[in-house]
């Protein structure tokens, strides 16, 4: 679920733009918790008009892998995102750019695809949920800025 609580600070923010990188955490609980894709998909268009107009740039999914997550030690993982959810999503973000023209789709798949020290760092701990070398995390700051930067000046 997206918490909407950081959403209306930020919209009277002196930003010119917002990027908006929630990972897995977007879709993650359709798996989990039994969340409708049409729930998390409200949940995105509220935060963009929350956001009043201002620049955003929303990354999406990674594609590359299917993701599970372990809820302790000995329990068995369970299946968090699936590639074909990943790209239903970043389907949904894209066609958002033609219906809000202040929201700019940030092509995550692309940096995990193409970026070898980025999809590394995702190995590093064995999760693949997050970035998790110094290296890695240094990559999607630098990624982040430049997206804004293209996108919003």
């Amino acid at each position: 679920f997206i918490d909407h609580g950081v959403f209306p600070e930020v919209a009277v923010s002196a930003a010119r733009g917002v990027f908006v990188e929630l990972g897995t955490n977007d879709i993650g609980g359709v798996n989990i918790n039994g969340v409708p894709m049409a729930t998390i998909k409200n949940d995105v268009e509220t935060a963009i008009r929350g956001l009043n107009g201002r620049c955003i740039v929303w990354a999406g999914q990674n594609e590359q892998w299917q993701t599970t997550v372990s809820l302790g030690p000995g329990t068995t993982p369970l299946l968090y995102k699936t590639i074909a959810q990943a790209k239903e999503y970043n389907n949904y973000l894209k066609s958002l750019q033609s219906t809000y023209p202040n929201l700019h789709y940030g092509d995550y798949d692309a940096l995990v695809r193409t970026n070898q020290v980025f999809r590394d760092s995702f190995n590093a701990d064995g999760n693949r949920i997050h970035p998790s070398t110094e290296a890695g995390k240094t990559e999607l700051g630098a990624w982040a800025a430049q997206q804004l930067k293209q996108f919003c000046g």
